[in-house]
């Protein structure tokens, strides 16, 4: 139920890893004009594939143009700020139902 910066991505790309019965995210990565979006971590595969516990961390690298046009919802992600310009959350819940801590 947090909001996230909306912006249009140029380039996507990604690295998982797959290994017994768990994925890894190396790397998951989109890239704008404004916006730089990371996603990493781990979750086990089960079955059903919506029963998996998440362990992720998605990190926001918005250029200040972004920051000044979407004001209210940076200012909600405050608490994720690491250092100036990146937040950094992590994802909880399951693959069916993230949370973000």
């Amino acid at each position: 139920e947090t909001p996230l910066p909306d912006a249009p991505y140029d380039t996507i790309r990604g690295m998982i890893r797959l290994a017994g019965r768990q994925a890894t995210i190396d790397s998951f990565t989109l890239q704008g004009r404004e916006l730089y979006v990371r996603l990493k971590g781990e979750f086990p595969l089960t079955d059903p594939a919506g029963a998996a516990p998440l362990n992720l961390t998605l990190e926001l690298m918005p250029k200040p143009e972004l920051l000044d046009r979407q004001k209210l919802v940076f200012a909600l992600l405050t608490k994720y700020l690491v250092t100036p310009g990146q937040y950094r959350l992590p994802i909880r819940g399951t693959l069916a139902k993230p949370l973000l801590q």
